[in-house]
């Protein structure tokens, strides 16, 4: 701590000088066929950050909001989906030029509902379903692919009774179990 941040000299919450932009990421599953596919996307190429690149969905949280509901809102807002946040899988930052210089945020592993994806055209270009691993012959943001490969998922039917047939555009309400809980690759601290 520097002399200036002595003796209250510091800015604290109440003087709304230090506000930064928070984010959220998700990586949503559901189960197909036995498996898990996870819901990757493009995004366009007129996005500011990793224009072109391929991710799970995610953004800022707003004001008022905990990052469960900020989750569950942005993958709505991208994809039209309904949400479980199951856990979490990492801290993330992102490294942007300007003032703040990093974007701190929480990427979650959510299950996905039934329904088809409603892709936000604004932030998205196209979307597909993966398998596990992950194709890496896909363009994506730098560290993700180590970052999903590295999730260890429950088996499908943990999550649902083995008389839910889906497809590959609906699946069952989510009903994540009580005392399932994976481990995962992850710089959170258990």
């Amino acid at each position: 701590m520097g002399k200036s941040e002595h003796n209250g000299v510091a800015p604290i919450r109440e003087d709304g000088r230090n506000l930064i932009e928070v984010h959220v990421a998700g990586a949503c599953i559901r189960p197909v066929n036995g498996r898990w596919k996870l819901l990757a996307a493009k995004r366009t190429a007129k996005r500011s950050l990793f224009p072109g690149k391929w991710e799970c969905g995610g953004g800022q949280v707003r004001r008022g909001e905990d990052f469960v509901s900020a989750i569950k809102r942005q993958i709505f807002e991208e994809f039209g989906l309904d949400v479980v946040p199951y856990q979490i899988v990492e801290e993330y930052s992102i490294h942007i030029p300007g003032q703040q210089s990093v974007i701190p945020g929480l990427r979650w592993l959510c299950i996905a509902s039934a329904g088809k994806v409603r892709l936000n055209e604004r932030e998205f270009s196209q979307y597909r379903w993966v398998d596990f691993p992950v194709p890496p012959k896909l363009d994506w943001i730098g560290g993700l692919v180590e970052t999903l490969n590295g999730l260890r998922l429950p088996p499908p039917e943990a999550f649902y009774a083995p008389a839910d047939a889906i497809s590959d555009t609906q699946t069952p309400p989510a009903k994540p179990p009580g005392s399932i809980r994976p481990g995962f690759v992850s710089n959170v601290a258990s």
